[in-house]
């Protein structure tokens, strides 16, 4: 459940279409479509997780986006999500992180 609801599909449904404010609420959760995965992507994704939260442990700024590019992979195949389709997401997540990380740092200048 948590690769799910970290990939980037979950954060364009969740963030891009159902609620656009910074707020996320868990009956915006609650209306995200829900696919059963095979077994297979299953465990797959959880061994990634897993990997994700003990390099966490380790070092709390490891920087995990290979696996995440792999859950991610899998979530689109598991939602058919067309290759045109990812690649708008994909765009679309990139620019609205990167201006999340600007505000961020903004922010920080201002009250130094």
């Amino acid at each position: 459940m948590l690769g799910l609801l970290n990939s980037e599909l979950y954060n364009f449904l969740a963030k891009g279409v159902l609620n656009t404010t910074n707020c996320l609420q868990i009956d915006d959760i609650r209306r995200l479509p829900f696919k059963y995965p095979s077994f297979e992507v299953k465990s797959s994704i959880e061994i990634l997780v897993k990997q994700i939260v003990e390099n966490l442990k380790k070092n709390a700024s490891y920087d995990y986006s290979k696996e995440r590019a792999q859950i991610d992979e899998f979530i689109f195949e598991l939602y058919e999500v067309p290759k045109k389709l990812r690649d708008s997401i994909e765009m679309n997540f990139l620019k609205e992180k990167v201006r999340r990380e600007s505000i961020a740092k903004l922010e920080v200048a201002c009250h130094a």
